[in-house]
């Protein structure tokens, strides 16, 4: 908004001008224009819980491929979303698109740099350690896990007393 007073650029919504302190008087345009973006930012809001939704409850029903398509969707619709991410993340692991699965990870970080849990599961999915429940009807392989740091000492110390 502009001051008619002394032409100074306010932030919209102000009541009274940040330089000379006279009385704004909101422009009807700038008003609607506010309340479109006001609605419009509502209704995406709306979708990304209806896309998270059923792609959680998919996810539940024990079908990834389906709920996939969904997270992706939600994802595109607020890339700042670490719930999406974080999902499409669990997702893409469940389908074995592993790189897809870090990428996500990586996004969530990127956003929440401060979560100690994504960045523990983001390498934990870097080493091929799977930490997701296995699917009904589906068999998964357990990842190999490397040895305890003492084992060498440890078989080095029985060897030598036997």
């Amino acid at each position: 908004m502009i001051c008619l007073q002394c032409k100074t650029r306010n932030p919209v919504g102000n009541k009274f001008c940040r330089e000379c302190g006279g009385k704004l008087v909101p422009d009807e345009d700038v008003l609607a224009a506010e309340e479109a973006a006001r609605v419009e930012e509502e209704r995406k809001q709306e979708t990304l819980a209806s896309l998270l939704a059923q792609s959680f409850a998919l996810l539940e029903a024990d079908r990834p491929d389906e709920a996939l398509p969904l997270a992706e969707e939600a994802a595109a619709l607020a890339p700042s979303s670490t719930s999406a991410h974080a999902l499409l993340a669990s997702l893409y692991e469940q389908t074995e698109q592993l790189e897809k699965a870090q990428a996500s990870l990586e996004r969530v970080i990127e956003l929440n740099p401060d979560s100690a849990a994504d960045r523990q599961k983001l390498e934990q999915l870097r080493r091929g350690v799977r930490v997701l429940p296995v699917r009904r009807g589906a068999t998964r392989r357990k990842p190999v896990a490397a040895p305890p740091a003492w084992l060498p000492a440890a078989a080095a110390t029985a060897v030598a007393v036997a």
